[in-house]
């Protein structure tokens, strides 16, 4: 798979919302998979209802989730080691507040809310700063989901955990709508924030 086959990250987006919660298939359903399309392939077609390659069919399709969850984590991955190859490698202390003097995107996410303090917070950096550009640039609504796609092709983000991701993207939101920059909504029945008016 060439650099240009590969899924956008808003495709990729996109395919996560469908697709919900699934868990990403394991190495036996993808086999499973394979012996699906040989078996549609080479038995014998009736000239009537195929019954059987309707079955294969359904099969398949009840269990597409999946498949997509594994294809997008496999994309994420390589994406992800191109990146890496990329980079420079990071040469600033652990932990560091910010990244200088390379060219790695491993600075820290920056200031945490202060509103209840009443202090005036900066603007936000790294990746938080990442998020709130994507979110500008493409608009619409952004649920946790969607964040975590676009986290989990930051070079920082290489060998973390997927769950620790999918958190990370959750508390970033929340901290942009507690400065301003998003507004939230459950109207859905699940959290989703939207750029703030005057935020774009």
């Amino acid at each position: 798979m060439s650099a240009r086959d590969l899924l956008t990250p808003e495709q990729r987006a996109a395919i996560a919302e469908f697709i919900g919660d699934a868990k990403p298939a394991t190495s036996a359903l993808v086999v499973s998979f394979g012996q699906s399309v040989r078996d549609r392939r080479e038995h014998e077609h009736p000239q009537w209802e195929d019954f059987y390659c309707m079955n294969l069919s359904s099969y398949m399709g009840e269990r597409m989730g999946p498949m997509l969850r594994r294809l997008l984590d496999a994309e994420a991955e390589l994406e992800q080691l191109r990146r890496r190859v990329e980079a420079e490698e990071c040469r600033c202390p652990e932990p560091a507040p910010r990244c200088e003097g390379c060219n790695c995107s491993c600075h820290k996410a920056e200031e945490k809310s202060t509103a209840d303090s009443g202090v005036a917070t900066p603007g936000p950096r790294g990746r938080v700063a990442q998020l709130l550009d994507a979110i500008r640039t493409h608009g619409g609504t952004w649920t946790t989901n969607k964040a975590f796609e676009v986290y989990r092709l930051l070079p920082a983000h290489g060998g973390m955990p997927l769950g620790q991701i999918r958190t990370i993207a959750r508390g970033d939101l929340r901290d942009l709508a507690a400065w301003g920059h998003l507004t939230a909504s459950d109207a859905s029945g699940r959290r989703e924030y939207r750029l703030a008016k005057g935020g774009a």
